[in-house]
């Protein structure tokens, strides 16, 4: 579809402001929740610039600014497959007189009607609203700047691995979630922790949470021979996940062979023996603290 470009500031009734005012607080709670995403501008990015521009600006300014941002998305989506269809709200907005957070919202048509309505031309909102995401719900959007250490802007996208043409078009990079940064950890440290001090590695790492980048390198003032690889933990270019809380110890080794399945709580590893060869195969010991149960489903 055509891209549509306001040509003044939208008017909007006061359920419409409710409405777009409670998109923004629900995407700005997502700074407080500990598997949220992190993210940060490509380096030399325009678009900080662009956002910071937007909250001193004057009616035709932002008209200006917010057009040009809408045109990076809708060149982003045009090298996308088979995108939504929706409104693009920008927005700024602050406690008093002064604005101080900016934050865009695509709003995804979620029925075949906004389709048909977004393309008469001028955005009506009012009669859109019943067609368009309520708060809660929203798909894709960035709110900036970010209050937390390590982050540039809040970010969500319900969709990040199928769609990434909304961080693209503002040049964003995003963190690997949480699971995945965890993950990546306990990884980290069963790789290159001797095994008898991997259980004590494990247990300190649960104990810490933020960044992993910053989880990293309190890791590594007690375990230095931890070395970090994966993007997933910020190294290269990745921007690492958010590590949570007593989370690290609950991930799983998993041995497999002739069949048999072996899977084994990390913060329960030094309860296991081997693999060691033994004449001809492999033997593992495993110890229980009481008598184990059968589970023959």
């Amino acid at each position: 579809m055509p891209l549509t470009v306001a040509a003044g500031l939208a008017e909007l009734e006061a359920d419409d402001v409710d409405f777009l005012m409670r998109h923004v607080m629900k995407l700005r709670e997502e700074s407080t929740a500990e598997s949220s995403l992190l993210s940060r501008f490509h380096l030399g990015s325009g678009v900080p610039g662009l956002l910071d521009k937007l909250l001193g600006a004057s009616a035709n300014e932002f008209v200006e600014v917010s057009a040009g941002l809408a045109v990076r998305l809708k060149e982003s989506m045009d090298q996308s497959t088979n995108p939504k269809v929706g409104v693009l709200a920008v927005l700024a907005s602050g406690d008093s007189d002064t604005a101080e957070v900016v934050s865009v919202l695509k709003l995804d048509a979620i029925s075949e009607a906004a389709s048909y309505r977004l393309a008469d031309g001028q955005v009506q909102l009012t009669a859109l609203r019943d067609l368009l995401p309520a708060p809660g719900q929203l798909q894709k959007g960035l709110s900036w700047p970010d209050p937390r250490t390590g982050s540039q802007a809040i970010v969500i996208d319900r969709n990040i691995v199928a769609a990434k043409y909304f961080f693209n078009a503002f040049e964003l990079q995003v963190s690997a979630t949480s699971a995945e940064a965890e993950r990546a950890l306990s990884e980290a440290i069963f790789k290159n922790v001797p095994s008898s001090r991997q259980v004590a590695a494990i247990q300190f790492a649960s104990t810490l949470s933020g960044p992993s980048e910053y989880v990293v390198a309190e890791l590594q003032n007690h375990y230095p021979e931890v070395g970090i690889e994966q993007a997933a933990l910020g190294a290269g270019d990745g921007v690492g996940g958010f590590i949570r809380q007593n989370k690290v110890a609950r991930h799983r080794i998993r041995y497999m062979g002739d069949g048999i399945v072996v899977v084994v709580p990390w913060d329960r590893i030094e309860q296991v023996t081997g693999p060691g060869q033994v004449g001809g195969g492999w033997e593992m010991t495993i110890r229980f603290s009481a008598r184990p149960t059968e589970d023959t489903s």
